[in-house]
């Protein structure tokens, strides 16, 4: 990525290095159509660097966490090490936070040239939650939000979220369609956000679908939090990157492979994934305590397994 350093250690740098970023990502949003690996490839690049384009002013910033090399200031330097605490970022396991998964309005790239506008506009930042158990139960019960507008409903556990977006595969009937894109950006509800919000479900007497997803894990939530520090956001493709270092079974789909070895968010980067907050500090999701589970898959002979 040495074709663009990104040191955002003021707030010009940090709008001034999005700007370019953005037109220079939304040229090839759309050359990538033609499906060439290369062109694939350099748009995942900058999907990441759109991520790590904001001001970083009170941490370290996530390219410069990592299992490899990144370019600042002073040259090459080697990232520091995900998995050691103390070294001004926090390590939060990926069990302990809730997920939600959402699309960027591509038609908003298209009419407004600003795919930065349409990945912020993706990322969660509500303060007040008033989730109740009958809104759970009108959400399940109405998939496709006919007559009113569904309640924001998150996700819970530890493989489970992924596998309910498609993003680890469990069996072919219990993902949610259409959120394997390499746009697509998941918002953590941190633990600091988990301890002020109430979980809601659905009742005892509840319909089918909504025992199913409450079974894959989908939580209501009631209350307040801080969405500059609550909230940490993430790409997809580097969300499932760091799952398939943790799962690597190779009937799980691994939906954004690098197209090699030395490619930046490459297989060797580990069990994890970096997430920016809403305030420009950095997370690591760590994913290497995340439980082995049954996998199910159809089409094959074998089809239960144990994933590790």
């Amino acid at each position: 990525m040495s074709w663009l350093p990104i040191h955002s250690n003021s707030l010009f740098h940090g709008i001034f290095n999005s700007l370019l970023i953005n037109n220079y990502c939304h040229t090839l949003f759309h050359l990538k159509q033609t499906r060439n690996t290369t062109l694939e490839s350099m748009f995942h690049t900058c999907i990441l660097l759109l991520f790590s384009a904001l001001p970083q002013i009170y941490s370290v910033p996530c390219q410069q966490i990592g299992k490899g090399n990144y370019d600042g200031p002073a040259g090459t330097q080697p990232q520091l090490d995900p998995f050691t605490a103390g070294q001004g970022f926090t390590i939060i396991q990926s069990q302990d936070c809730l997920l939600r998964f959402q699309n960027p309005d591509y038609n908003m790239i298209g009419s407004q040239s600003d795919l930065s506008q349409a990945i912020m506009a993706s990322r969660v930042t509500k303060a007040t939650w008033a989730t109740t158990q009958e809104s759970y139960e009108e959400t399940c019960n109405n998939y496709n939000g006919a007559f009113r507008s569904n309640a924001m409903l998150w996700l819970g556990g530890a493989a489970e979220p992924y596998q309910y977006a498609g993003v680890l595969l469990r069996s072919a009937t219990n993902a949610q369609s259409g959120l394997q894109h390499a746009a697509t950006v998941v918002t953590y509800l941190l633990p600091s956000g988990v301890a002020k919000i109430t979980k809601v479900g659905p009742g005892a007497d509840a319909s089918d679908n909504c025992q199913r997803l409450q079974n894959a894990g989908g939580i209501g939530i009631a209350g307040t939090v801080d969405p500059n520090v609550d909230y940490a956001y993430a790409p997809l493709f580097r969300v499932a990157v760091g799952l398939a270092a943790r799962y690597p079974d190779p009937r799980n789909v691994q939906l954004f492979q690098a197209p090699s070895p030395d490619y930046p968010w490459g297989s060797s980067s580990g069990a994890f994934v970096t997430a920016n907050r809403a305030d420009g500090s950095c997370v690591v999701i760590d994913f290497r305590s995340m439980p082995a589970y049954m996998m199910n898959i159809e089409g094959y002979p074998n089809a239960v397994t144990a994933a590790c």
